[in-house]
């Protein structure tokens, strides 16, 4: 598999000498010789133990180095992994277990499990690969000591698995309830990887100076059961860098999450908008105090004009990318550097042109087409409208980074979501994202999804663009839309919404009367009900809005939506 392969290139570079630090987290590290040979050990154990059946093993935990440890292992050893948050509900955990159904559970932090499973504790792994908890130095002589060759010659015989069999399964909520699980290829991954590292490598402030003497280090703020983790975890690794994760418990408190960003020396910053604008609440976040952070990526969310010019401000020299991509086209398939021009200009933000091998398509409702250019060059047929404009509709990803087994176990929606699409007289593999977005050029614009559209008294209305509106309203920093229902009908719109905490030195003309401390929620709500009425129609203004003064956020950082609906 050529991720493999390559991280075996990158790795040979590391481990001469002293070897560099390839995870860090909390108070923990690992070398690259220590990943590069435990990955190795449980590898050639799993293999020796599960030979030939190839199936998929659930590694369990947070964002220990152990992890990523394992990932390794079950490549190497012709399985994919699926990663399983330990914050994740019981019930939740025990039922993508059960889905993947094999005995073999690699287990880096404690899960109760019935007999007719075989797990592998943390412990057990660590003896398994003769890790020494003294943690003295592992270095290459070691190598080279009675057996090691026995070693080397068994990691040989291993049979890794292909570019085309499935390397990670990632499981994503389901409509009807029941996870589904995400299959990504090693053809996939590895597309996505190097277009996300020649991104990176090609960036007007980027970090590297050549292959393998720069030392990148990346953040890792999602859990690596959310596939925006694989952006970090893979340009890291691919990059000869460290991965810096960060765990739930410092991120859910101010304090040490700030302590942990300040003394972890960030290159590369990747995260939802909604991470970095908690963030952006501490006044000494910017290049003052991270002057070695040059990158940073975002998806997952939309990324506001708002968010971008406080961000463009804190860290003026840094290059601030947008993307967008579902977990079913391999973490994001498209890319925009944003600058200040662009944000003045331009509302909502842009997610950007499609990656190399990558064809985007708009889908009216007549089920027309509006395609981007093939991004290598060629002839475009005159049976698909090139984008110069598209009306809104269905964004159509094609290319090869969509998952080529689509949904584990799901094979009528797999057929449902997953197709194949004849562009210029190519055919492409192609997914249905059930996004809503247009094209303007090469360039494509995220409004949301199809099923936030809802009817309400007869009028078809689309949530996401209520909250863009309530997002040009002066003083509000974040807006979410959500139905309310009475007796199992849509009645009413409530906004959910949280606005600028205002210092005395920092109010402007425009947020004086907002300021104002005698103002109360009922006065402010009715203001900006009567300032959201001059964008938008009576049918779409919401009857209730709800001040929140701590956005929710889930696990993986998006916007936690149910916890807003319990506000109520």
């Amino acid at each position: 598999m050529r991720i493999l392969e390559e991280l075996e290139r990158i790795a040979s570079h590391r481990l001469e000498g002293n070897s560099p630090v390839a995870l860090c987290y909390d108070d923990e590290e690992l070398s690259w010789l220590e990943l590069s040979s435990y990955s190795d050990r449980l590898a050639v154990f799993l293999d020796r133990t599960y030979p030939g059946d190839r199936q998929a093993i659930v590694v369990y935990g947070h964002k220990s180095p152990w992890m990523v440890v394992a990932f390794l292992a079950c490549m190497k050893s012709g399985h994919a992994y699926c990663p399983v948050d330990s914050y994740y509900p019981t019930q939740r955990v025990l039922r993508i277990v059960e889905t993947v159904a094999n005995p073999c559970v690699l287990m880096i932090e404690p899960l109760a499990l019935d007999e007719s499973y075989k797990p592998l504790s943390l412990t057990e792994i660590k003896k398994l690969v003769n890790f020494s908890s003294d943690r003295a130095p592992f270095n290459a002589a070691s190598l080279t000591k009675s057996g090691e060759s026995a070693h080397c010659s068994t990691v040989d015989r291993l049979c890794p698995l292909r570019d085309d069999e499935t390397c990670y399964m990632i499981f994503t909520s389901g409509s009807t309830g029941d996870p589904k699980g995400v299959q990504i290829s090693g053809s996939n991954l590895w597309s996505f990887t190097k277009w996300i590292s020649d991104l990176v490598r090609s960036s007007p402030h980027s970090p590297f100076t050549n292959d393998y003497q720069t030392q990148i280090r990346c953040l890792n703020q999602a859990p690596f059961s959310f596939d925006l983790s694989a952006m970090d975890l893979y340009l890291a690794l691919i990059s000869g860098g460290t991965v810096c994760s960060i765990p739930r418990h410092v991120i859910d408190d101010p304090k040490q999450l700030f302590n942990a960003l300040f003394s972890l020396n960030l290159d590369v910053w990747v995260s939802t908008p909604s991470f970095v604008d908690l963030c952006l609440t501490e006044r000494d976040f910017d290049e003052t105090h991270l002057p070695g952070l040059k990158i940073f990526l975002f998806c997952g969310e939309t990324l506001t004009n708002r968010s971008y010019d406080k961000l463009q401000q804190r860290f003026p020299h840094a290059d601030i990318y947008n993307t967008y991509g579902p977990t079913e086209t391999t973490v994001a398939v498209t890319e925009v550097l944003v600058t200040p021009e662009i944000s003045a200009t331009e509302q909502p933000l842009p997610v950007g042109k499609a990656k190399p091998g990558t064809r985007i398509c708009i889908m009216d409702g007549g089920g027309g087409l509006t395609a981007t250019p093939v991004a290598e060059g060629g002839a475009v047929a005159a049976s698909v409208a090139v984008a110069a404009a598209s009306c809104e509709g269905e964004i159509i990803i094609a290319g090869d980074s969509v998952s080529l087994a689509g949904y584990f176990k799901k094979p009528e929606q797999t057929a449902r979501a997953f197709f194949e699409l004849n562009l210029d007289g190519q055919t492409y593999h192609a997914y249905h994202t059930g996004d809503l977005g247009y094209l303007k050029g090469e360039q494509l614009y995220y409004q949301g999804r199809m099923d936030s559209q809802i009817k309400l008294h007869g009028y078809r209305i689309e949530l996401g663009d209520i909250e863009r509106n309530l997002l040009q309203l002066p003083g509000v920093e974040h807006a979410a839309v959500l139905p309310s229902y009475r007796r199992g009908q849509i009645h009413s719109l409530t906004a959910y919404v949280q606005c600028v905490q205002f210092a005395p030195d920092k109010v402007t003309p425009d947020l004086t009367s907002l300021n104002d401390p005698a103002l109360d929620e009922a006065k402010l709500a009715q203001l900006l009900r009567e300032d959201l009425a001059q964008l938008l129609p009576d049918y779409m203004l919401p009857r209730k809005v709800v001040f929140v003064s701590d956005w929710p956020m889930t696990e993986n950082g998006k916007l936690d939506r149910k916890r807003l609906e319990g506000l109520v």
